[in-house]
């Protein structure tokens, strides 16, 4: 095999494998949105001032372990379900940033340094915020693409695992063969030493 086949079959595994636990993570959540959330719960939880369901939904995040594929069906779901776009918005940018394995990652990378860690949640928060607040001024009301019918009228207890599996590892894999294409056009010697 090639040399740059073989760098492009061994990296692009690597990501998919990597970022499988956090879609199957994400894609779980989904399901236990649709199968026990109601409308009328997000209804309730909500709060009524657009700031405060943004802020809700940012920090939404932090209980959620999903990386940046993960979070695509569960906000799908929540705004099936009811969530503001400008709340699902906030929770999409902070959700991959703010969980908790991501902040303890960042705890290990830098050697315990709590400051680093705050300034990393903080940051992240403060984006999110804005973006929502951002999404909420310029109207965004639609909710987010929503699945089609046929997934949202699935009996009680089988909900689409498969098909949500499947639309989140197509983005797994599409962005993994763009940084894969990016990478083999680059020389080796720029990444060999990386």
């Amino acid at each position: 095999m090639p040399p740059a086949v073989n760098d492009f079959v061994v990296v692009f595994i690597s990501i998919v494998l990597q970022s499988m636990p956090f879609v199957l993570i994400g894609v779980a959540a989904s399901a236990l949105v649709q199968e026990y959330l109601s409308e009328r719960a997000v209804e309730r939880w909500m709060p009524r001032n657009p700031l405060g369901g943004i802020v809700l939904g940012s920090v939404f995040g932090f209980v959620a372990p999903v990386c940046d594929c993960g979070t695509i069906p569960l906000a799908r779901r929540l705004s099936a379900k009811g969530v503001p776009t400008p709340a699902a918005v906030a929770f999409i940018i902070a959700a991959p940033i703010v969980n908790p394995i991501v902040l303890l990652s960042t705890a290990v990378a830098f050697q315990w340094a709590w400051p680093i860690v705050a300034l990393r949640f903080g940051v992240a928060l403060f984006v999110a915020i804005s973006v929502g607040v951002a999404a909420s001024l310029l109207g965004m009301t639609r909710p987010l693409l929503l699945p089609s019918r046929s997934h949202l009228d699935t009996p009680r207890g089988t909900t689409s695992i498969g098909h949500k599996l499947g639309s989140s590892g197509s983005g797994s894999r599409g962005g993994s063969s763009r940084y894969l294409r990016l990478r083999l056009r680059m020389p080796r010697s720029r990444w060999a030493a990386r």
